[in-house]
């Protein structure tokens, strides 16, 4: 009866160990990054980050150096600095990162903008451009009061309309009348200039070829 019994405790003993180590894995799984908090965000954000600085100049060495940042006003998008050495020097990043959705983990899930690699004690930097901005812009063509507009838009409430010519100021302002309902942030520029002439937020027209600023309640 007594062997019987360290038997049946031995399994009940094995059974509890399971069952504990089968709720600990759970406990300790981690999150998706939508579950996870800010922190949690930036600090996967940064290793993103690590490796695309490492695809760019080689092996760095992170150890030691704590990384700040923060989400931007753009969800998922984050900004990361962070010093590092690389090759027996000193070096600091900076960069704007995007989590696209999926696996955080893998690099394809992410863009970026600019990464700006900086060396420490000599201050010269570089500069390396991403994805993110082209991937999130939208360019389609519309007929606006009238007039053949190109609109390349961001989806963040903003928009460049491209002309082929300079539009006049009640062009302008139809141009926002009909569409302000959509965006609440325009930039004219013409099909063969990407500089923009003109922007209408906040209810004003500025004017930058004039330096003139006029109130525009649409």
């Amino acid at each position: 009866m007594v062997f019987l019994e360290n038997k049946i405790n031995i399994h009940l003993t094995i059974l509890l160990y399971a069952v504990l180590l089968l709720i600990s894995s759970c406990a300790y799984q981690e999150k998706s990054f939508e579950e996870s908090d800010n922190d949690e965000k930036l600090r996967k954000a940064s290793i993103i980050a690590q490796k695309i600085v490492e695809e760019q100049i080689g092996t760095c060495d992170f150890d030691g150096f704590d990384y700040v940042g923060e989400e931007t006003m753009v969800k998922n998008r984050f900004k990361v600095i962070q010093k590092f050495e690389s090759y027996g020097l000193e070096y600091a990043y900076r960069i704007y990162i995007q989590y696209k959705g999926g696996d955080w983990e893998d690099i394809n899930n992410w863009s970026y903008g600019q990464l700006t690699i900086e060396d420490v004690l000599t201050g010269e930097q570089q500069f390396f451009h991403g994805t993110m901005k082209k991937e999130e812009l939208q360019t389609f063509t519309r007929k606006i009061s009238g007039i053949d507009c190109k609109l390349e838009t961001k989806g963040t409430g903003a928009v460049r309309v491209y002309t082929e010519s300079k539009l006049s100021e009640e062009q302008i302002k139809s141009v926002i009348s009909n569409i302000c309902k959509e965006y609440d942030t325009m930039y004219f520029a013409t099909n063969s200039n990407d500089v923009e002439y003109c922007s209408w937020f906040n209810n004003k027209i500025y004017d930058h070829d004039a330096n003139q600023i006029k109130t525009y309640t649409p």
